[in-house]
């Protein structure tokens, strides 16, 4: 059995943060190998090298400067990355104040970067700490119960054998992913290569006014060639037998979203075609009007905002599988010149809001186009129909989000509860995403605060349904108000020890304020409560259908009440 599941690597001028990092994931629950002190000082340890191999997670503190010596072959730092790296462990970088990727990384740590970091410093230290125990794989520590109930064990036992199934179907479906992996990847490699093309043509299209015509009429015709060189059979569908798409939608992939990315990509290689044809059409004329090459230059700067959102739902179906079969993708990503440099290791719900990002990226050179071209309104509509398209993608990434985080019979409340934290957490974000669009005078498109309240609501009816409580009106009529930004958060009664009865609080009642200080989250409660068990505290309460606001007193005594968030702590 092994001893440790996280490695700490850090240079002696972060000993202390290091220090403090190790001692506070040690005091969460996870083992955690951090004495490397007395192992370098003599020649590097072969020991060291068994002990990161049998660690899931490698945490790597990063002061400023860390990386400078690494490009000396012997230095530690280095060792120890590059090995991390050769077994493809959860690499976790720490950057603290004042670190900066430098410009030229050393030789074989080029991906370091990729990785998903954290930056941390003393004043947000908890918060930081947060962010890294949930880019972990490892799981705290808890050891077992020696003695249980015989029905408990005869439930155990289902339980493992339901695990068990489910590992062996999960490594069945190794070979399915891989095979998509290496699909979909060559297919994004071809995407690549077109924006690259059509990134020449516009670069060549903004000289167009200073170099002479044959100029432009060559890199179309290098244009052309490649686009007839490349492997136009990439778009074609994977080819999977029921059995096989069984397997994938173990890790939420369906054979829909594979069809459509195989859709997007032909699409992408037509829309090359037609903005050569465009350029050819335009030169061909005996005068160029300001508007007809303004409507040129907006059709080539809107191409690469479509092939970065195919790329974001590239990678939200990738993060989904296994690392073992991502093979492919670690091998082309450092190849890829026109992409985003975001990667895997994101949540499912940020993928979904880089995606919009790009469509409202590409609404933007629309709306240039509308703007700045008014003799072609035939060009704008086809090129907004381009963009509702993207919206409906999107929307259907959305859907099938909200799927993954419906509330399922058989499911713990505690399980299911921490799906409603997940649609709340989107609905917050959703919300900052429709004040920055009306702030920037933009639509906030089809995936908006209103839409996410109305699963919220669907997904607390479901609760009710699973679970017989007594609170979902008032969750309802809080999240309602948390849209209107009557509320920023709140702590929810959820329910009080067996047979009892508390003396103040009813079921449902929501905690917004503790003697004076706003209560937002459990964790600010618990801290609250840490200073004075008794006193003051203002809450909501449901009355006809509505919160009322109230302030009573709280004598303290004895603690029956179980609390939950409303929202997900920051």
């Amino acid at each position: 059995m092994k001893q440790y599941d996280v490695f700490i690597s850090y240079r002696r001028s972060s000993h202390e943060s290091a220090n403090l990092i190790a001692t506070r994931l040690r005091a969460a629950g996870y083992r955690v190998f951090f004495d490397l002190e007395t192992m370098r000082s003599g020649p590097f340890n072969e020991q060291l090298f068994n002990i990161i191999e049998s660690c899931d997670d490698f945490v790597l503190v990063l002061p400023p400067n860390a990386l400078d010596r690494c490009h000396d072959e012997d230095d530690w730092v280095r060792k120890e990355v590059l090995h991390a790296m050769e077994h493809r462990k959860n690499i976790i970088p720490i950057l603290l104040r004042g670190f900066q990727w430098p410009k030229t990384m050393p030789a074989g740590m080029e991906k370091l970067c990729m990785y998903q970091g954290v930056a941390t410093s003393i004043d947000y230290f908890d918060l930081a700490m947060e962010r890294l125990e949930s880019y972990l794989k490892s799981r705290k520590y808890t050891r077992q119960r020696v003695l249980a109930r015989w029905i408990c064990m005869i439930i155990m036992g289902l339980i493992v054998l339901s695990s068990a199934l489910l590992l062996l179907c999960r490594l069945l479906a190794k070979p399915v992913c891989e095979e998509v992996v290496e699909n979909l990847t060559l297919k994004i490699g071809v995407v690549d290569l077109l924006i690259a093309d059509n990134n020449m043509l516009a670069e060549a299209w903004t000289k167009y006014s200073t170099q002479s015509q044959e100029d432009v009429e060559l890199y179309v015709e290098i244009a052309k060639k490649n686009l007839s060189e490349y492997d136009m059979g990439v778009a074609n569908p994977i080819n999977l037998s029921s059995w096989q798409k069984f397997l994938l939608s173990i890790y939420g992939t369906s054979a829909t979203q594979l069809a459509n990315i195989d859709e997007y990509v032909s699409s992408l290689q037509l829309q090359l075609n037609k903005n050569i044809e465009l350029i050819q059409n335009t030169i061909a004329q005996s005068q160029l009007r300001p508007s007809e090459y303004d409507m040129v230059r907006n059709q080539l700067l809107l191409y690469p905002c479509l092939g970065e959102s195919l790329y974001y739902s590239y990678l939200s179906i990738l993060n989904k599988f296994p690392e073992s079969s991502l093979d492919g993708y670690y091998q082309l990503a450092p190849m890829l010149e026109n992409m985003p440099k975001t990667g895997l290791g994101l949540k499912n719900s940020e993928y979904e809001l880089l995606i919009k990002r790009s469509n409202e990226k590409g609404k933007g050179v629309i709306k240039s186009l509308a703007d700045g071209v008014s003799n072609t309104k035939d060009a704008v509509y086809e090129l907004e129909q381009k963009l509702d398209s993207i919206n409906q993608a999107a929307l259907a990434q959305y859907r099938a989000f909200v799927e993954s985080v419906a509330i399922k019979a058989g499911e713990s409340s505690y399980s299911n509860w921490n799906k409603i934290l997940v649609l709340a957490s989107t609905l917050q974000v959703a919300i900052e995403m429709q004040k920055e669009a009306l702030a920037e005078g933009e639509d906030m498109g089809s995936i908006t605060p209103q839409l996410v309240l109305s699963d919220i609501n669907n997904a607390l009816d479901d609760f009710k349904a699973y679970h017989n409580v007594v609170f979902i009106e008032a969750a309802k009529e809080f999240y309602k108000q948390l849209l209107a930004g009557k509320v920023t958060g709140g702590v929810l009664v959820y329910e009080f020890a067996a047979n009892r009865k508390h003396e103040v609080y009813q079921i449902g009642d929501i905690i917004v304020e503790w003697n004076g200080e706003d209560i937002d989250n459990l964790e600010m409660l618990k801290q609250s409560y840490a200073k004075s068990s008794s006193g003051k505290l203002k809450l909501l309460r449901l009355c006809s259908n509505s919160l009322k606001e109230m302030e009573i007193e709280i004598p303290g005594g004895e603690d029956i009440v179980a609390f939950v968030d409303l929202v997900c702590q920051k």
